[in-house]
């Protein structure tokens, strides 16, 4: 699971759940922090649960509500058996340099099945979609290695996060854990 996925899922029940999470800006600070947990290291998973839970959930934010996302939080994502955290961290990846999303797959099933016109091919029209998808990828890597019609890459603020993750995971000791979520945790407000 990628930390977009991970992030949206979290941010539908807080946004539900949590009141003036779309509204008060301390809140949503305060609440942000959850999405930092995705960047920890996984064998600091109950030290960094429990500095968030007691010092910045229960104590700032002493309602009923917050129980209800705490239980969600534990129950879905810490301590999970569908969703353990070694799925959805990414912590060892960044270090690894590895892709933190799916997003490449998830665009080539989409542009093949766009391609094709449909999801669900039988196997002929399955070969023939994709000896052309293969005939047209040779194609545009024969432009790019020309330098011929390059596409644009990312945009300059998604470089400059990924340098700043990059940099804050790799200076991860697990001291002034708080502060660690907070900073990894807003960059995905």
């Amino acid at each position: 699971m990628s930390v977009p996925h991970h992030k949206q899922a979290i941010k539908r029940h807080l946004t539900r759940d949590i009141p003036g999470y779309a509204t008060n800006g301390l809140v949503r600070r305060d609440f942000n922090c959850i999405y930092g947990l995705a960047f920890i290291n996984p064998d600091d998973k109950d030290y960094a649960w429990g500095i968030l839970k007691a010092f910045k959930l229960l104590y700032n934010h002493p309602h009923s509500s917050t129980l209800v996302i705490i239980n969600y939080l534990e129950n879905t994502w810490l301590y999970s058996t569908q969703y353990p955290i070694e799925m959805w961290s990414v912590f060892h990846a960044i270090l690894l340099n590895d892709p933190r999303t799916n997003n490449i797959s998830e665009g080539g099933n989409n542009a093949f099945n766009t391609a094709a016109g449909a999801s669900h091919l039988s196997m002929p029209l399955y070969r023939k979609h994709l000896q052309l998808m293969n005939a047209e990828a040779e194609t545009k890597f024969g432009q790019q290695s020309t330098h011929q019609n390059a596409s644009r890459g990312p945009r300059l603020s998604t470089k400059l996060k990924d340098i700043r993750i990059k940099a804050l995971v790799r200076s991860y000791t697990g001291n002034n854990m708080m502060e660690y979520l907070r900073s990894t945790g807003s960059l995905y407000q």
